[in-house]
């Protein structure tokens, strides 16, 4: 989930905008939950760039804070010319209004590790003419995609941004001044109130209805209409983006899906090829990847339940949000033991024995190879080779199992 606070001046509606995703081989869950509750501020834990005891910072350098739990940062790594630096001395820059700000300056990469995970990082540059860089956030399942800095206008500069289970950034480029950092520690704990239950809650199909939408909306636009309409922030068809023949053909593909989706990962329904003639250079895509394609726009993802503005919200005040969902088990037991290869790297070789998962393990004559072999109905890119110079292969289980399914 990821969120965007606004007041409106950029355009968008005010308020704070959440979108949401979800492991697209699970399929549609029948609801998504939308949580919120007030930040508590000791969970915010701020780098103190400037210190009044420190003007030069040894590497690597820590600092710590002992707030609702103890909490570390810690600057790694600093290079500037590939070369490792051993210290960082702090400078002091003159603002517009004659007032001066401390800052961090590389010309380089400089690396800063949490001691925890965090959900949310704040951060503030002071850019000038010259300033371009990279922000990649490191995370315990990898690196997000880096956010890049360009001094097109100059002073200071807030950035902000959701990562969930960040421990560390990096910033990368020419003339980087870090004015401020912090990071938000999200907890499970506390008085979770849920904001989403006006407007339905799932798919706009079979839909029970609200209070709500029983008295804002009359009987005879039905219940799906009135849900897609509700969460667009429309009371009727007229004035809406949307027109009721448009909801009908949307609400056709979505029915489709709803059976669909106790066999996923494959089942989807192929849009059908009405060319005479197919050729080579025909796409073939599901309904599914379709929705989930049009849910990048914010007209879809609202009406499929993947995207809430907040209004209710209070001037200068922190929260915390959280989204749950519920998939039957037989999706996730099935995903749960489903071996792909799409984690490997192509030609990557295993060793004779190679252990896949914690139950099986692989036994094969010669190395076997990872390659580029797509599986549209899997939602798969690589496989493993498997040749008559490579045979037999034997897939040994370590515990009993049922039923085995190989695609070859």
């Amino acid at each position: 989930m990821i969120g965007l606070g606004t007041k409106g001046s950029d355009g968008i509606e005010e308020g704070i905008h959440l979108r949401w995703s979800f492991n697209d081989k699970l399929g549609f869950p029948p609801c998504f939950k939308l949580y919120r509750k007030e930040s508590d501020l000791n969970n915010r834990y701020v780098f103190p760039v400037v210190s009044a005891a420190v003007q030069v910072l040894p590497l690597p350098y820590t600092f710590q804070l002992n707030q609702n739990t103890n909490f570390e940062f810690r600057i790694d790594s600093a290079k500037i010319d590939e070369q490792e630096i051993d210290s960082i001395e702090l400078e002091f820059e003159a603002l517009e209004d004659g007032s001066t700000v401390g800052v961090i300056p590389i010309d380089g990469e400089i690396t800063i590790l949490f001691s925890k995970p965090v959900s949310r990082i704040e951060l503030r540059f002071l850019l000038e003419n010259n300033s371009e860089f990279k922000i990649k956030t490191l995370s315990e399942e990898g690196v997000y995609y880096p956010y890049d800095v360009l001094g097109s206008s100059t002073g200071l500069q807030n950035i902000s941004f959701d990562a969930s289970n960040a421990t560390g950034i990096v910033l990368c480029g020419a003339s980087i001044k870090l004015v401020h950092l912090a990071g938000w520690i999200c907890v499970e704990k506390g008085d979770w109130k849920r904001i989403n239950n006006l407007c339905g809650c799932g798919l706009p199909v079979n839909q029970e209805g609200t209070p709500y939408m029983e008295h804002a909306y009359p009987p005879i636009i039905g219940r799906d209409l009135a849900t897609a309409l509700c969460r667009l922030g429309y009371l009727n068809v007229i004035n809406s983006p949307i027109t009721a023949a448009e909801f009908l053909e949307l609400k056709a593909m979505l029915l489709s899906l709803v059976d669909e989706g106790s066999l996923v990962p494959v089942g989807w329904t192929i849009f059908p090829n009405d060319e005479e003639e197919a050729t080579d250079e025909t796409m073939e895509f599901s309904k599914y990847d379709f929705l989930l394609a049009q849910s990048l726009h914010v007209f879809f993802a609202r009406i499929l339940d993947l995207y809430f503005v907040d209004k209710d919200t209070g001037n200068d005040s922190y929260y915390d949000y959280k989204v749950t969902a519920e998939w039957p088990e037989r999706n996730k037991r099935r995903l749960d033991h489903e071996i792909t290869f799409d984690d490997y790297q192509i030609r990557e070789t295993f060793f004779p024995i190679k252990k896949l998962d914690d139950h099986v393990v692989l036994y094969a004559p010669r190395k076997p190879q990872i390659v580029e072999s797509s599986y549209p109905l899997f939602r798969t890119e690589l496989g493993l080779d498997i040749t008559t110079e490579n045979l037999p292969i034997v897939i040994n289980f370590l515990k009993p199992v049922g039923n085995v399914k190989s695609f070859l």
